[in-house]
């Protein structure tokens, strides 16, 4: 007797769970192709933006224009804000685009001025209630007037000017975060190089010249207040630091801009760490441009967080 063969029924559990593991698959693949190139949803630790974006914010985050592809022909506007990760640091930051590439930017008294642009920024820099000079004014409330480097820019890394030293080490090291990148500092006091010189009584470090932290070694407000200390410990003589540069052991005088930059600076103007401090960041550092905030969990003046329903939704500029 010849036997005839069943098919399965179609309520078989196996074959429900296969269907549901198929469909849950292809739900997952959806979601993290969607979160690396169109969304995504960061949430904010700091508070460089404040008041705009505030730490506890669940922000939209807008991915695919700073794709690695599409950045290279897309231009990020000036006055977005912008998810990037930060120079030096192995963590992301949210800071606003002031200047693009090619843009002359300054910073005078603690006023920011784009001088490409006519663009207004409303939310940086000192309210319009503040005196000119406030009296915890640094010297990056004094930046003189530097182009953002543009492919094709020749950066000099022999000038004696600290500030544009340590902005076109910023550029070279980030084109560069395989070698070897050396900076050798140098007391000269009335001409003449001290070396083996070690410093006693600065506040932000004792110690070997040569053996600064690296927290400080690449930030130009340190060796900029270590220059004036210098000066008034060796008051009478002519004092100043000179910098050797070199990048896997050959010294490096010059050097020929590959990317695009961009200038950011922070909501909060006076405790937001920006390009101030760090110098300009590669667009390849962009991550994406915040949208909105989905929802926030703010701190309370008695210690922990709580919902912030002022803040659900807010679309951010």
């Amino acid at each position: 007797m010849q036997r005839t063969h069943q098919s399965r029924p179609q309520s078989d559990p196996r074959i429900v769970l296969y269907r549901i593991s198929l469909r849950a698959a292809a739900i997952v693949v959806i979601v993290v192709a969607v979160k690396l190139l169109l969304l995504d949803v960061i949430l904010v630790k700091g508070d460089a933006m404040a008041p705009s974006i505030v730490r506890g914010d669940r922000v939209l985050v807008l991915r695919m224009p700073y794709l690695p592809l599409l950045r290279e022909i897309k231009n990020p506007g000036r006055g977005n804000s912008m998810i990037l990760s930060l120079p030096a640091e192995n963590r992301r930051g949210c800071l606003r685009i002031a200047g693009v590439s090619g843009d002359m930017v300054m910073v005078d008294s603690g006023a920011f001025r784009n001088l490409a642009s006519t663009k207004r920024f409303p939310m940086l820099g000192r309210p319009p209630e503040e005196p000119l000079l406030p009296p915890e004014f640094s010297q990056r409330d004094f930046m003189p007037a530097v182009r953002v480097p543009a492919p094709g820019d020749t950066l000099g890394l022999d000038t004696p000017d600290l500030f544009r030293l340590f902005w076109n080490i910023a550029v070279v090291r980030q084109e560069n975060e395989g070698a070897v990148f050396l900076l050798k500092p140098q007391v000269v006091i009335d001409s003449s190089a001290v070396g083996g010189y070690s410093i006693s009584g600065f506040a932000l470090y004792k110690g070997p010249l040569d053996s600064v932290p690296p927290q400080n070694r690449y930030d130009w407000f340190f060796w900029n207040r270590l220059r004036e200390y210098l000066r008034q410990t060796h008051s009478g003589h002519t004092v100043d630091l000179t910098f050797a540069v070199s990048q896997n052991g050959a010294p490096l005088k010059q050097y020929r801009v590959k990317d695009r930059y961009v200038f950011v600076l922070a909501d909060n103007w006076k405790n937001g760490l920006d390009s101030r401090y760090f110098g300009p960041v590669s667009h390849h550092r962009l991550f994406g441009r915040p949208l909105a905030v989905l929802w926030s969990f703010t701190g309370r003046n008695k210690g922990g967080s709580a919902f912030n329903f002022k803040r659900l939704g807010k679309i951010l500029r």
